[in-house]
């Protein structure tokens, strides 16, 4: 990318450290940038993305939790967001002691904001704490997905025999959250999908036939009746019965956690 980047407002960005190298594209690599004092978030995208970024934010104009860009290159499909030192889960980790009322706030925020978006048609891919950033992985072979038969412990074991990240996590969230309901597989439309969901549900059952613990219903005891419900409720792999947003944000989880 070159040095500096002339942003639709007429701010100029000078380019500095690389956050992020994109896997296939150089030109789409995610740099830190500074202007007037202030950090920022170059996003080189495709104009795919660029089209669908820009009309997320003319839905949520007035938005107050979730993070759009404040800035274009429009001739370069450059998206500008302003620099976030810390994600969700970095939060975490460098201050064990962040207050659990506050990181209720947070959660309730996150909440919220995925209620804006399924009020105006958006979906997300994911809320990991790591994942609030704004910067998206991409998508694993929905082909190559069906080869998962097995799960391993150490990650370069997984890259060793082929398996994506994205395969993984499918394949722990069945195990975690199954057995997998027959709804799951009837609401998929695409032949191929539903083979490489059955594939992945087979592996997670030969593992919890291993690790019965595996299963949220067995760790998930510790957790209080509330927590233990909302967790339940939102992983639930059947689409028909797993809560809404709207459910989420007025179940009973939210006065429990308040009142520890």
């Amino acid at each position: 990318m070159i040095s500096t980047v002339t942003g639709d407002s007429g701010r100029v960005y000078t380019n500095g450290t690389l956050i992020r190298r994109h896997p296939q594209n150089r030109e789409l690599d995610v740099y830190k940038a500074e202007s007037a004092g202030q950090s920022f978030i170059l996003k080189h995208v495709t104009e795919h993305l660029f089209r669908i970024s820009q009309q997320i934010a003319d839905d949520f104009k007035s938005t107050e939790r979730l993070r759009v860009h404040t800035d274009v290159n429009k001739k370069d499909s450059i998206l500008v967001y302003l620099y976030s030192r810390d994600t969700l889960l970095t939060l975490m980790r460098n201050d064990p002691d962040f207050p659990p009322q506050e990181r209720l706030k947070i959660m309730r925020a996150v909440a919220v904001a995925v209620a804006e978006l399924h009020a105006k048609g958006w979906i997300h891919a994911d809320m990991l704490p790591e994942a609030q950033t704004g910067l998206t992985g991409r998508a694993s072979d929905v082909y190559s997905l069906g080869l998962v038969l097995f799960l391993l412990d150490n990650y370069q074991d997984l890259l060793k025999a082929g398996i994506t990240a994205e395969q993984e996590v499918l394949t722990r969230h069945f195990a975690y959250s199954g057995p997998v309901p027959e709804n799951l597989y009837t609401s998929i439309p695409d032949e191929a999908w539903k083979t490489a969901l059955r594939n992945a549900a087979q592996a997670a059952d030969m593992e919890v036939a291993v690790r019965p613990g595996l299963r949220l219903r067995i760790w998930g005891q510790q957790m209080t009746e509330p927590t233990l419900d909302l967790l339940s409720g939102t992983n639930n792999l059947d689409p028909e019965a797993r809560l809404t947003i709207r459910q989420v944000l007025e179940h009973p989880f939210w006065e429990d956690a308040a009142s520890d």
